[in-house]
């Protein structure tokens, strides 16, 4: 496979228009709140861009509500994005969720137009590493964008980002399975492994600004909790599983591995 690491906007319309096999990574906490969600039992999940499109998709679609703006969970809304709120729950199974975020569902709905979106963090980050591989098996060629939604760029020469760190767990992954990184990703993974020695991953998110944010707003838990690495071997992934609303909205629809 031909992996690249690039974030932000520019990440999800790479992958689009290289019909790629696009990795989103909201490591605090998007992309760790929907694998947690399907380890407990919900079966789909619609994830929406905007606030409007997420209720009319709970609507058209039959399902709950869950999300978030600024952190907190949205008025009317059944859930937040906290995943440790989701391991607390239960009756979960068969349940569908209409999803949006502040950033995470706004890349995953950019990233319309890939051949797969797949949802990735730490959390379950050996778990997408080994999917990935199964997916390019026969085509060595495939590429696969790996898409911290936001980063700064390299954390050797730029300001830490917990969605960068997210993508070089799972690119650290792929490298222990014997998948070939790029020289530029491969010299950062190496750097976050030297870094990971001598600090835990929890400790690196409090560099960043969103965690101290969370911190603030009394989630510690949940940073805590997305700290783990390849504890939840769920995949959220949708194969271009795009659902268009009334409102003539797109939406991503995900079933779980």
């Amino acid at each position: 496979m031909k992996v690249t690491l690039q974030g932000n906007l520019e990440g999800s319309q790479y992958a689009a228009k290289e019909k790629a096999i696009a990795v989103i990574i909201d490591t605090l906490r998007a992309s760790t709140t929907m694998p947690t969600a399907m380890s407990k039992g919900i079966t789909e999940l619609f994830v929406a861009k905007e606030v409007d499109d997420t209720r009319l998709s709970a609507k058209e679609n039959n399902t709950l509500l869950m999300g978030e703006r600024g952190c907190i969970m949205l008025d009317g809304f059944n859930f937040g994005n906290s995943p440790t709120e989701l391991m607390k729950q239960t009756g979960f199974e068969n349940t569908k969720v209409s999803f949006t975020s502040s950033t995470g569902s706004r890349r995953t709905v950019d990233a319309i137009g890939s051949d797969i979106l797949i949802i990735g963090s730490p959390i379950n980050a050996k778990a997408v590493a080994k999917l990935l591989v199964e997916l390019t098996e026969e085509d060595e060629k495939k590429s696969v964008v790996l898409i911290p939604c936001f980063t700064e760029g390299s954390i050797i020469n730029h300001e830490l980002t917990e969605d960068q760190l997210g993508g070089l767990v799972i690119a650290m992954e792929l490298k222990n399975l014997g998948v070939e990184l790029p020289a530029d990703l491969l010299e950062e993974v190496l750097h976050f492994e030297e870094r990971l020695s001598k600090q835990t991953l929890k400790e690196l998110y409090l560099e960043t600004k969103h965690g101290q944010k969370l911190i603030d707003l009394q989630f510690e838990a949940d940073v805590e909790f997305c700290s783990q690495i390849s504890k939840i071997n769920f995949v959220p992934i949708s194969r271009n599983d795009i659902v268009t609303l009334g409102n003539g909205s797109k939406v991503v629809k995900f079933k779980q591995v």
